[in-house]
């Protein structure tokens, strides 16, 4: 996934992924550990992987999996103050209304609609 942000940028490799998640796997979802589970392997994972902790990443990569397997996610943005007149991002998966991954510290980021999501200028 960092490699595909990389080289193909966010349009896509969000595409990619979208389509990816419609393609949801019976098999999968019927013997899917609960989303609450794969969200911590994933963070475990990620840990093992170079450059594996981008918010970015590891949210593209779990609502893949999540999706694939039959589970409500989405990804949310924020952005903050940083140090002087600085931006501050982050993504996080919410599954319904339930941070699974990089929610504990969005309350001090303010929630953005995700690119693409928003209604077009009139």
């Amino acid at each position: 996934m960092r490699g595909s942000l990389k080289v193909f940028r966010y349009r896509a490799t969000r595409g990619w992924l979208d389509r990816l998640g419609t393609r949801t796997r019976p098999r999968l979802a019927r013997r899917s550990p609960a989303p609450k589970r794969i969200a911590r392997l994933l963070e475990v994972a990620s840990g093992l992987v170079p450059d594996g902790g981008h918010c970015l990443t590891r949210s593209m990569v779990l609502e893949g999996v999540l999706r694939r397997r039959g589970h409500p996610a989405r990804i949310e943005f924020g952005v903050a103050h940083g140090d002087g007149d600085a931006l501050e991002a982050h993504a996080w998966v919410l599954s319904g209304d339930e941070p699974l991954l990089g929610g504990e510290g969005r309350a001090r980021f303010t929630a953005l609609s995700p690119p693409g999501s928003a209604s077009p200028p009139r």
